[in-house]
């Protein structure tokens, strides 16, 4: 029988969500998950910047009517948009400079 390891620091959302087992095992995205995670991206202010809104109904619409995701497919899209959202949120600083750094280049102005 294997003893989890002893971690003095909490391992970031990014690792957790992004970890290979997750989908290998058939670990189901948990509302509390998403709503910790809608939570903390709002706090930072990633939550409209990071998403679409296309992404962002679909994390509201499971918050609203689903306990508990079942489907394959619903899980894969949230994984999806979670590891997104969390890279956002754990990576603001250099998320924000390369989303404006973007906008630049998109509009023709190099730094």
């Amino acid at each position: 029988m294997r003893t989890p390891p002893v971690t003095t620091f909490p391992s970031s959302n990014y690792q957790r969500i992004t970890n290979g087992l997750d989908a290998e095992e058939g670990c189901l995205t948990a509302k509390e998950e998403l709503l910790r995670a809608r939570r903390k991206s709002l706090r930072k202010g990633v939550w409209f910047q990071a998403l679409s809104r296309a992404e962002r109904g679909i994390i509201d619409l499971t918050l609203k009517y689903v306990d508990r995701v079942r489907s394959k497919i619903l899980n894969a899209v949230l994984r999806k948009i979670l590891r997104k959202l969390s890279y956002a949120v754990d990576h603001f600083f250099t998320w924000r400079l390369e989303f404006q750094l973007l906008g630049l280049h998109q509009l023709g102005r190099h730094p």
